[in-house]
């Protein structure tokens, strides 16, 4: 219990360090081109894989580098075999398996968003008496406000509704910076072991 508590308060304190590297990647790529932003994310990595023992808050920041590397049409390290790619699954050293979901939020989500932080962990919810789909899943955060709704199609929503899935979940990373088109990726635990979560549909 105390080990949880003490990788909780690390994530806690990640999540701010995700936000610099975003920040910085993004500074360097506009004032000095993008070989100056792979040049610092490539040292950030390096420090990850070296300094970062948690094999979970390891995982999220190698993501929020990745997805960095991706908004910024960066090269991926050939170096690095072990980079995780956004698109893939992640196996952790306890054989737990994350898939990274990448959403689209709108702007009537935005304050709710604009409260969460890098590494929280959030609801995966059925929700019932949505009156626009029937098969509504919402996140949720830990302040019980919905942060997006997943699309119909989605295979999560499949595995929620005709598998009685449950799952854990948190945010990896965040997009807000343009207004229309707010984006949110989260690391997915699928749990068979667990039940569904079911929410009230609220205006």
């Amino acid at each position: 219990m105390e080990g949880e508590k003490m990788e909780a308060e690390l994530i806690r304190h990640v999540a701010e360090s995700c936000r610099h590297f975003v920040r910085e990647s993004d500074r360097l790529c506009k004032d000095f081109g993008k070989s100056a932003a792979e040049e610092y994310l490539d040292r950030v990595e390096e420090d990850t894989r070296l300094l970062i023992s948690s094999s979970r808050v390891r995982m999220m920041l190698l993501q929020v580098l990745d997805q960095q590397r991706e908004e910024l049409q960066l090269s991926p390290r050939a170096s690095n075999s072990g980079t995780i790619p956004s698109s893939t699954v992640v196996t952790c050293s306890d054989a737990t398996v994350i898939y990274p979901v990448t959403i689209f939020s709108g702007r009537v989500y935005r304050e709710a968003i604009e409260r969460c932080w890098v590494g929280e962990e959030v609801s995966i919810a059925r929700e019932v008496g949505n009156p626009r789909d029937p098969r509504a899943v919402a996140i949720i955060s830990t302040r019980d406000e919905v942060i997006g709704r997943m699309p119909r199609d989605h295979w999560l929503v499949c595995a929620i509704y005709d598998e009685g899935q449950g799952c854990d979940a948190s945010l990896i990373r965040m997009r807000l910076d343009v207004e229309d088109a707010i984006s949110l990726v989260i690391g997915v635990t699928l749990r068979s072991d667990t039940g569904v979560v079911t929410r009230k549909y609220r205006e």
